[in-house]
């Protein structure tokens, strides 16, 4: 019985607020060295962010944001010394301001986010610091893993309407105008169980004020604020802007773009690549919401879980959805004990059909059998012929793209 759309969507949602799709926690910073002085710290961020001299912690008077970047370079942040985080976050602080100091490409917006971020809590000015700071590095990822941050996105913006809506309601208080704190507190408790950006839940426990502020939460608590998170996280509109990121494709698309990510994974997981692309020029990626959600099953949740009824441009998603010939490998007839003893040039020829012909050991056949077997070769001959050539055109599609479209050289 084919499953209703709307349970395809609640499965998924379930699985994906788990820890089965989580953000892993980044591989620590190496080493840097602070390489520049106090006045050179400071002129990195006045020739980068407009107004930065202005800038105040938390608005207080005195309190100039400057000197705390500086600190921050030189000694790292004061809420994680002595944690595990510490080196990690004054690595990559040093990174950004050498990257500045170098005018990078993008200095400017990425030094702009961490002395905004300098204006709130220290909470804020580490997750800035280790977003920004990993941006710069270049850790990149594969679509799997976009995906898993796109979603992470989502979590975060539940888990603050969640923190403001229990505020509201009075089962706790937080005089901040931004709760950072009382959201890390709801980090740290359930964070593992909704499956939260693994660093945002190590820097949610190293929040003392998280801690000594606001109590854990109980049992009861927790069964409840996990069911209202499930409530407000936004599937339809995380399923948008998928579909919005990956068909953005164009001419200036960078090599680490979403759209660029998800052609590559189409390039090793489709069996007919071109499927993704408008039928009318094959120069854009033209998929819709009902593929995204089969699209993410599959990643998630497994080949078997496909609708079976459910087509794209006529064709079962159940097959598209593999990067071998449509017709599988336990449905085609079996061929006789004597292809075992072909010459290695003719095995290779055969592995060059993705291992299509099943060998048994059964004795050889004859008369009939050996009729159904030719039948048999020809027709995935035939088919593989056409595949063949769906896969010439779609390389020579992106050899193109990639002549006339080149890649951007930074992130401006």
């Amino acid at each position: 019985m084919e499953t209703s759309l709307e349970s395809r969507r609640l499965r998924l949602a379930d699985h994906m607020l788990s820890p089965a799709v989580q953000v892993q926690m980044p591989q620590q910073c190496k080493a840097i060295e602070a390489l520049l002085s106090e006045a050179q710290v400071k002129k990195v961020f006045t020739d980068h962010v407009r107004g930065v001299h202005s800038f105040l912690f938390r608005d207080k008077p005195g309190h100039k944001s400057l000197t705390f970047m500086v600190g921050a370079y030189r000694e790292g942040l004061r809420a994680f010394r002595g944690s595990d985080l510490h080196d990690h976050l004054i690595w990559l602080m040093r990174s950004i301001v050498h990257y500045g100091h170098e005018s990078g490409p993008g200095a400017s917006r990425h030094l702009t986010e961490v002395a905004e971020a300098f204006r709130d809590c220290q909470a804020v000015q580490a997750r800035t610091i280790e977003r920004v700071g990993l941006q710069i590095q270049g850790v990149t990822l594969d679509f799997r893993g976009y995906v898993a941050v796109l979603a992470g996105e989502y979590k975060t913006l539940a888990l603050k309407m969640l923190a403001v809506e229990r505020l509201a309601q009075g089962h706790a208080q937080d005089y901040d105008s931004n709760p950072t704190h009382y959201e890390n507190r709801l980090v740290a408790d359930l964070g593992h169980q909704l499956g939260l950006d693994a660093a945002d839940i190590r820097r949610a426990h190293l929040d003392e004020h998280a801690e000594s502020r606001f109590s854990r939460l109980g049992k009861a608590a927790t069964m409840t604020a996990v069911a209202r998170f499930r409530e407000l996280f936004d599937f339809e509109a995380f399923l948008r802007a998928l579909v919005a990121e990956v068909t953005s494709f164009g001419p200036e698309s960078p090599a680490e773009c979403p759209s660029r990510l998800f052609l590559s994974w189409v390039s090793a997981n489709l069996a007919q690549k071109h499927m993704v692309l408008d039928e009318a020029s094959c120069t854009r990626v033209d998929i819709d919401c009902l593929f995204a959600l089969a699209l993410l099953e599959f990643i998630f949740l497994g080949r078997q879980c496909l609708p079976v009824q459910q087509t794209w441009h006529g064709l079962h998603l159940s097959d598209l959805f593999s990067n071998r010939d449509v017709r599988t490998e336990e449905n085609l007839p079996s061929e006789p004990q004597a292809v075992k003893e072909k010459s290695r040039a003719d095995i290779e020829a055969t592995s060059e059909l993705r291992n299509e012909v099943a060998v048994n050991s059964e004795p050889p056949v004859h008369g009939s059998g050996i009729l159904v077997v030719l039948i048999s070769r020809l027709v995935t001959l035939t088919e593989q012929f056409v595949l063949r050539c769906a896969d010439v055109l779609w390389l020579l599609w992106g050899l193109l793209a990639g002549l006339c479209w080149p890649k951007r050289q930074s992130l401006d």
